[in-house]
């Protein structure tokens, strides 16, 4: 009686830990989601596809391209052929992508975690899903695959939830394939690519209620003024090699000169204010901490960690005359070569150009039989 109390005991508490270690876990993973936050949707009611990056090959043997059809009432987006539909330079980490999917005919890749570093390729094709990682591009490892029920002219619901080295496939909410890759792809976008080769696999999809909840990265946030008046319109822009000119992000200052750079890597970022992109009569800036500098040498990277937001990045940029945007010396064959191009809509008040050097070195540019060294319109 005694060893059944004691063992009736032991099962409680047995059960009870266990009931706390699964308490314990789904708070725990839901309070990880509950974090996230609406990062993109996209149903193409707008007739817009301005969001969207479309590349077409241009030897893609059938007709190909992406665009904005209506199928009952409602608008979709097609794809066909050899062409991409993609959101690029996004620095997503973990997220759940949704979208509906139709395939009319072949396959469609979709893509999630898309990068300079790679991608994770969904493979959908009638009644098989693959996964696969391309990294680095044009290197590609076989993760997975599943042969679900998946015809041909019929709508499904499509969920693809990326957290760490984990990916996980919904077939109109089943579970249907699980992936894991121990040096999994850290960020990125995603994107739609349809097939052109002329055989069973060209492609005819229809996308549509597109939306990616997840983790949102980093931000940098300020004010751009000038003369302590507030700019708006300024183009604000985030890199990762300032003098590579290697974009990440960019943004516009609103009517009170606020801007924001959202979805930001873990890594040093370099801010740059860059009027002239845009032909405002503004000298362009980088952030050096201090009062700024035209130089790309000079700025200062500010560091995002565990995708912080850091706000009070403000700039105070200088009134300047339209002005050479840059020059290039050059030695070919023992001769000096130089060239130069100026703001855009400066060419017609340009009256002359001379280069000056050491030694009394002295070249006036023939404004119109030297054109090709300094026409940029």
């Amino acid at each position: 009686m005694i060893m059944d109390k004691a063992n009736n005991c032991r099962s409680q508490k047995f059960l009870a830990a266990a009931i706390l270690c699964f308490l314990f876990t789904f708070i725990i993973v839901n309070n990880s989601r509950a974090d996230w936050k609406a990062l993109f949707y996209d149903d193409f009611e707008s007739g817009d596809l301005s969001k969207w990056t479309i590349t077409i090959e241009p030897d893609s043997p059938t007709p190909a391209g992406w665009e904005i059809m209506g199928e009952s009432e409602n608008n979709v987006l097609r794809g066909r052929g050899q062409s991409w539909a993609e959101l690029t330079n996004k620095y997503w980490r973990n997220y759940d992508l949704t979208f509906r999917l139709k395939i009319i005919t072949g396959q469609i890749h979709v893509c999630v975690k898309l990068s300079d570093q790679g991608r994770y390729l969904i493979r959908f094709a009638n009644n098989s899903v693959t996964i696969e990682k391309e990294s680095p591009w044009g290197t590609f490892t076989f993760l997975r695959s599943s042969s679900p029920t998946l015809n041909l002219n019929e709508w499904y619901g499509v969920e693809i939830r990326i957290i760490s080295e984990s990916i996980e496939v919904y077939l109109n909410n089943d579970k249907i394939l699980t992936a894991e890759d121990p040096e999994y792809l850290v960020s990125g976008g995603i994107g739609f690519e349809t097939l052109g080769e002329a055989n069973e696999w060209t492609s005819e999809v229809l996308i549509d209620d597109v939306s990616v909840m997840g983790e949102a990265g980093g931000s940098i946030s300020g004010v751009v003024t000038s003369e302590g008046k507030p700019v708006s319109g300024i183009r604000v822009q985030a890199f990762s090699d300032p003098c590579q000119y290697s974009l990440i992000t960019e943004s516009r200052t609103d009517s009170l000169g606020n801007y924001t750079l959202e979805d930001l890597p873990d890594e040093d970022i370099y801010i740059h204010v860059c009027p002239l992109c845009d032909h405002f009569n503004y000298q362009n800036e980088w952030y050096n901490g201090g009062e700024g500098t035209q130089s790309c040498r000079l700025a200062t990277p500010i560091t995002i960690k565990n995708s912080a937001n850091i706000n009070d990045v403000s700039f105070s940029i200088i009134k300047g005359p339209k002005k050479l945007i840059a020059f290039d010396l050059a030695i070919y064959n023992n001769e000096l070569h130089s060239s130069f191009f100026v703001v855009p809509n400066f060419r017609k008040l340009l009256k002359s150009a001379t280069l000056t050097g050491p030694n009394s070195f002295l070249y006036h540019f023939d404004l119109t039989n030297d054109a090709i060294l300094w026409d940029t319109e």
